[in-house]
């Protein structure tokens, strides 16, 4: 690592995102500009809107720094900064509507907002985005409306189903009962407020009718900017990670090509990762392509890492130092950054590649350093992992299969209590030096996800029974069954030596 050299990657803010959140400000300071236009005079309210905009456009803009440069570090902080700005652009846009538009304007636009976060970010951040429309509404005059939008918007936040199970079902089994709460809701603030029910103007004027109005069409409609919400921050949309899985993808042939025993690594994680997502309902999809572009950095120099060298191949870390060593190896994290980055990787899968070492150290070379004999300590500094700790429960999988496959395969013949010893081994190992800190794994977590990859490995080293070619024979000539998918194959009566018939006749 060079002194000018970033430690942390950081997120990508690319061009099309910079755009949308300018819009975004942009076209908030232009209503909220042409609100405050005094009435009747258009030329007026055009040059109000035009100096709100200009006002949004920069706010956007040093909105967009402050993600960029604050959440370097930390993905769920930059997640966090994604779903505030959303709930504060949602909650200043309904107050103008609901001061100068139609009643079932401000449900329907606070429907839209509430259902990305939902899906797209957590409940948690639905939840405050829903409290932050309803305070907006309750300033701007319309408690009932305030309320309707806070039940509805509470319902959908803690209604079931993740983000990564479908959407259809999700919705017909939420947005139904939310706006049936929404409306019961509104009815409720409307007795509680005195006048009751009555209304004195037009029907669709009504309240409760306008919630109702606003929530049926708001809340289905907010599904079509689930996609919207998650390209702005970054996310990787469903359709995206089963593009991203095909193995034809130019980046995974790379890898094959170039490294193929990480890829052989990688697959074989990918497995065990997706079976231990199951296990405690994280998004098993993101955690099999992340295993498989988790490790693209090695195909930059793939002899530097012993999956990749041939059996008796010269290793080219003995003729190194152990700090040289090192910074071939940890290169792997920022390489695979820079490559995924510019293939147009989702930031969902860049994280795997600077999280799954965490800021850990490479501990064979850092052994090796202590052990030899030199005048100073070596830098511990020299010997982690320029990356990011997990901070999600698919990077802390992922973070965790890594070491576990990689340590697992230098066991023969494990047992059951062998495996348990190496996987209890690496996850204490990980919490002890604070690497699953921010990954949101509880105790029970973890607990499931130990016995999971326990019994994947287990299933994967199972026994099969010996081909009757595979023993030693006397005797007369044997010919066995091809049936099977395996070739036959003879005994020609020399001990130690077979060989392989292809079926037809012999003689001259």
């Amino acid at each position: 690592m060079t002194p000018d050299e970033p430690r942390y990657a950081r997120p990508r803010v690319d061009r099309p995102t910079r755009l949308v959140a300018v819009g975004l400000f942009l076209c908030l300071g232009a209503l909220l500009g042409a609100s405050a236009a005094p009435g009747g005079r258009a030329l007026a309210t055009v040059g109000h809107a035009a100096a709100g905009a200009v006002l949004g456009a920069g706010m956007g803009l040093a909105w967009m720094e402050t993600i960029h440069r604050a959440g370097g570090r930390m993905h769920w902080r930059r997640d966090t900064l994604w779903a505030a700005s959303w709930t504060v652009l949602s909650a200043a846009g309904l107050v103008h509507l609901a001061r100068f538009t139609h009643p079932a304007a401000a449900p329907f636009a606070a429907a839209l907002c509430t259902v990305p976060l939902a899906r797209a970010a957590t409940p948690v951040a639905a939840a405050w985005g829903a409290l932050a429309a309803a305070a907006a509404l309750a300033a701007a005059g319309a408690p009932a409306a305030a309320a309707g939008v806070l039940a509805a918007g509470t319902f959908v936040a803690v209604a079931p189903g993740p983000r990564h199970r479908s959407a259809f079902r999700w919705a017909s089994a939420s947005f139904g009962t939310a706006t049936a709460t929404a409306a019961a809701a509104t009815a409720a603030a409307m007795v509680l407020a005195g006048p009751g029910l009555a209304h004195a103007g037009p029907w669709h004027t009504h309240p409760v009718l306008a919630v109702t109005a606003g929530m049926l069409v708001g809340l289905p409609a907010g599904l079509a900017f689930v996609p919207i919400y998650d390209r702005v921050a970054g996310h990787a949309t469903r359709s995206q990670l089963f593009d991203l899985a095909d193995l034809g993808n130019p980046l995974l042939e790379h890898i094959a090509s170039c490294a193929p025993g990480t890829w052989q690594h990688s697959r074989a994680m990918a497995n065990l990762a997706e079976q231990a997502a199951n296990a405690i309902g994280a998004d098993a999809l993101l955690v099999r392509v992340g295993a498989y572009y988790h490790d693209l950095g090695k195909a930059e120099a793939p002899r530097f890492f012993v999956e990749n060298l041939e059996a008796g191949a010269p290793n080219p870390h003995d003729a190194l130092p152990p700090e040289q060593s090192a910074a071939r190896i940890v290169a792997h994290v920022r390489d695979g950054v820079r490559r995924g980055r510019a293939g147009g990787l989702p930031e969902d899968l860049v994280d795997f590649m600077h999280t799954h070492h965490g800021d850990g150290r490479v501990e064979y070379f850092w052994q090796r350093a202590l052990r030899a004999k030199r005048p100073r300590p070596p830098d511990e500094g020299a010997f982690r992992y320029p990356g990011a700790r997990p901070f999600s429960r698919e990077t802390a999988i992922l973070a965790i299969v890594d070491a576990v496959e990689a340590a697992t395969r230098t066991l023969e013949r494990p047992t059951r209590r062998d495996l348990e010893h190496v996987v209890r081994q690496i996850v204490f190992s990980k919490l002890l030096d604070g690497q699953l800190d921010d990954s949101e794994l509880t105790p029970a977590d973890l607990r499931a996800v130990a016995t999971t990859l326990v019994d994947s490995l287990l299933a994967a080293a199972h026994e099969r029974v010996r081909y009757p070619w595979q023993e030693p024979h006397g005797g007369a000539p044997l010919r066995w069954d091809a049936s099977d998918g395996h070739v036959p194959l003879e005994h020609d009566g020399t001990p130690g030596r077979l060989r392989v018939l292809d079926g037809r006749p012999e003689g001259p």
